[in-house]
């Protein structure tokens, strides 16, 4: 939430992307189409200080342009042309080999000057960090005791339950690439919280059920997964979905920290005004109800790439189809409900199953 009002608050903010829509790209004044991994040229140096040349293997789609070469193009219309005077990946490593050289009279070990013909290799360090030749001057590695911190949150009256958020399968980190891709949605398609048995008795959850969790970051919902694996009073939902697939869905948002025990099933909610749809539209009108001021407040909804087509998944607190019915109108779109014709029959342009 803090770094959407600060992005809202600057009066220039400048995107370099690769896609169209992402969470970032929506607080661009200026975007700039980038290149991805497959489409780049230039050298990559890991963790372990290992080179690598590495050259495009897919064409530069439409106008994308690499990094160095937007903010070359930047820097020049700025007045620093003589600076920022690159042409070629190359030109920018041979200006970074310099550096590491320039003044650098053996007490530096970072120095590239040497490499004209770049093969996988690791600087300085030709074998084991075990056995490397640290410099005699400080005749050891530089090391750094660490210890432990607490994470700062404990469960309260308020807050009585502990929240992990982490990694899926087949995801990576926000979905703003895979979360197109409907073979690796089918692994999960939407969130889940993780719950042991113990709790989810204790608090009335069911396996399936839409659970609401809040926390003082923040709130979100996702279905609910009774897992015997998961330890009493903790819980786990994934970190990877954004506001493009599922804007009350983000761990994130309400991840770190204990967790208020305020466990509401949508559906639970069904005798007084909850409903529960699955839309289906054109994938390519998929991408504007990413807005997440789009369904209005107490409707969520979650987003699911599937071969063409996008499906959304929604719930409510309150009737949903007078917004979806005007909603959907208003893209153009066809709805499909899955209830008696006889009901459907009640919504001009609307088909029932």
């Amino acid at each position: 939430m803090r770094v959407c009002q600060a992005l809202a608050a600057c009066p220039l903010v400048m995107v370099s992307e690769v896609m169209r829509d992402t969470d970032t790209s929506r607080f661009a004044h200026i975007r700039f189409p980038a290149l991805g991994w497959g489409e780049k040229e230039g050298t990559v140096t890991n963790s372990e200080r290992r080179i690598s040349r590495q050259r495009a293997f897919l064409p530069a789609p439409g106008e994308a342009k690499p990094d160095w070469w937007i903010i070359a193009r930047i820097a020049q219309r700025l007045g620093h042309g003589a600076a920022f005077a690159w042409d070629h990946p190359h030109a920018i490593f041979s200006e970074h080999a310099a550096l590491t050289a320039f003044e650098n009279h053996g007490d530096r070990q970072l120095n590239l000057a040497a490499l004209a013909q770049l093969t996988p290799r690791r600087v300085g360090c030709p074998g084991a960090l075990a056995v490397a030749d640290y410099r005699e001057a400080l005749s050891h590695a530089r090391r750094v005791q660490v210890t432990p911190q607490p994470h700062g949150a404990t469960p309260n009256l308020l807050y009585p339950l502990m929240l992990n958020s982490g990694r899926l399968r087949d995801q990576w980190h926000t979905m703003t690439r895979t979360g197109y891709v409907p073979r690796l949605m089918q692994h999960l398609a939407e969130p889940t919280v993780d719950i042991s048995p113990q709790d989810a008795a204790r608090l009335g959850v069911q396996e399936g059920q839409l659970t609401r969790i809040s926390a003082p970051r923040g709130l979100m919902v996702a279905r609910a997964k009774i897992n015997p694996g998961q330890r009493d009073g903790e819980l786990f939902v994934p970190m990877h979905w954004n506001s493009c697939f599922s804007p009350s869905g983000q761990g994130e948002c309400a991840g770190g920290g204990a967790l208020r025990s305020a466990f509401r099933s949508a559906r639970e909610q069904a005798n007084r005004s909850a409903a529960y749809a699955v839309a289906t539209c054109l994938a390519g009108g998929a991408l504007q109800p990413g807005r997440t001021d789009a369904a209005g407040p107490g409707v969520h909804w979650w987003r699911k790439a599937t071969a063409g087509v996008s499906r959304m998944t929604l719930a409510a607190d309150k009737p949903l189809l007078e917004w979806l019915m005007a909603y959907c109108t208003g893209q153009g779109w066809q709805l499909q409900i899955a209830q008696p014709a006889s009901e459907a029959a009640c919504w001009p342009g609307m088909t029932g199953h």
